[in-house]
């Protein structure tokens, strides 16, 4: 970890926005495609995933480093608004 990380967030503390692709990594399993653009969110812009499981089953996801040493019993809430077409 940098020396720069930190240890703690307080209740506001936002870590990332979602407006940007800036940073973010794309993972797939073979046979799943995922693209990122820019969108409209709830409240400003956000990230908009584009997927498609072309052989069936699979995952994909975004990731993005932080530097920040997070608790082990970390919980993390994120509205999604929105639901993926049935594959």
């Amino acid at each position: 970890m940098s020396p720069r990380c930190r240890t703690r967030l307080g209740p506001a503390d936002l870590l990332d926005g979602f407006e940007s692709q800036e940073g973010w990594k794309i993972i797939t399993a073979e046979g799943v495609t995922l693209s990122v653009h820019p969108d409209e969110g709830v409240n400003g812009h956000s990230l908009r995933l584009d997927y498609d499981f072309v052989t069936g089953a699979g995952y994909c996801l975004i990731q993005k480093a932080f530097p920040l040493k997070l608790p082990p019993k970390l919980r993390v809430v994120l509205p999604t608004p929105r639901q993926g077409p049935a594959q």
